[in-house]
């Protein structure tokens, strides 16, 4: 019993090393058993014997249970794992300009990546899937508000899509994340006006200044 345990600790480690995959796991616990030597019980009769043959099986298949539990876990890791990385370069091309959001999160859809994801995440796969492509069209917008810049026309428009029922992200964005977006638009859009209003009065005072300088030129009588 002592043996196999350290058999199946020393195969759970080498699984977190990266040394064995998890598909190879079984064989291997399978392969190291085999290699023990059998235990020796002189003075036994045959019954005795053949009761302690049952003990040492019984202590091999749970340790070939346990085996089983490792690599069902290993599995997952590796699923999750790989499922980490493909996100990651589908965000990233959700980042760059002129993504096309929804062929990018069509590409979640396919098969093997559904997959994966329930093997990596069960019943929350759906959930995990869906949060991913609204993360994408959080990116869109958010690369719209920061190209819009002083676009008063470019921010109003945002504002539309955000919030109209009709609108672009009507359908496409997490609540929260649309009203934190909302936000930064409509602030953005009062600083622009703000900032346009200013101009207006500084132009309306130099104006008047460049009058009231033109009357008393005109009362003095000299060209």
């Amino acid at each position: 019993e002592t043996q196999i345990s350290t058999i199946t600790s020393d195969l759970s480690e080498q699984v977190k090393l990266g040394k064995i995959s998890y598909d190879q796991l079984e064989d291997a616990y399978k392969g190291a058993v085999s290699k023990l030597e059998p235990i020796s019980a002189p003075g036994l009769n045959e019954a005795e014997q053949e009761t302690m043959g049952i003990a040492s099986k019984r202590f091999q298949l749970k340790g070939l249970d346990d085996i089983k539990r490792v690599a069902i876990g290993a599995r997952t890791d590796a699923a999750r794992g790989d499922l980490a990385v493909r996100m990651d370069m589908l965000g990233k091309d959700a980042a760059l300009p002129d993504a096309n959001i929804d062929q990018i999160n069509a590409r979640m859809d396919v098969e093997d990546i559904d997959i994966a994801g329930r093997l990596a995440f069960g019943e929350m796969w759906a959930a995990k899937k869906q949060q991913f492509k609204d993360d994408n069209w959080t990116t869109q917008a958010t690369q719209r508000v920061v190209s819009a810049r002083d676009g008063l026309g470019t921010l109003q428009q945002i504002e539309h899509d955000l919030t109209a029922a009709d609108g672009f992200y009507a359908k496409k964005l997490d609540p929260d994340k649309r009203n934190q977006l909302l936000n930064t638009v409509t602030g953005r859009i009062y600083q622009v006006k703000e900032h346009a209003q200013r101009q207006a009065e500084m132009r309306e005072v130099r104006a008047e200044r460049v009058l009231t300088q033109m009357d008393r030129q005109a009362a003095t009588g000299i060209p």
